[in-house]
């Protein structure tokens, strides 16, 4: 009895190796993840104050702070988990005050901007501009 080949076309069927190599590799490129947007927000502080009151609310929240550079205005912090949860933050400072730019990403996926709400919440009330702050404090 004569045995049937598993791909019809018998060593012929090896061409379509590299074909579906190929597909297969095109397919992964198709599902790279997008990159983040920045969470942007105004503060009348100045850049210095915003840098460091992002600071501590990271420290605060868990995140170990990676990379930090007052003159340059960057911070890069990270929250241990799977996957890692990791923030880059960039202060600007502005005729009127001061303009923080956040990112993150868990893994490998961007965050939306609105994910980042609660961070912004909590930096401008540390700093007493938030909308639960006494005024003059």
């Amino acid at each position: 009895m004569r045995r049937r080949p598993i791909l019809p076309g018998g060593w012929r069927s090896w061409r379509l190796w590299p074909l579906l190599v190929m597909i297969a590799w095109l397919c992964g490129c198709a599902t790279a993840s997008m990159p983040a947007e920045p969470r942007v927000e105004p503060f009348q502080a100045s850049a210095r104050q915003v840098l460091a009151a992002t600071q501590a609310t990271l420290a605060e929240r868990g995140f170990v702070i990676l990379y930090g550079d007052q003159t340059l205005g960057r911070l890069t912090a990270e929250y241990p988990g799977r996957p890692a949860l990791t923030l880059d933050a960039r202060v600007i400072d502005e005729a009127t005050g001061s303009r923080l730019s956040v990112t993150g990403r868990r893994g490998s996926q961007g965050l939306a901007p609105p994910e980042l709400d609660n961070l912004m919440t909590a930096i401008h009330e540390r700093l007493g501009e938030g909308i639960f702050s006494s005024p003059g404090s």
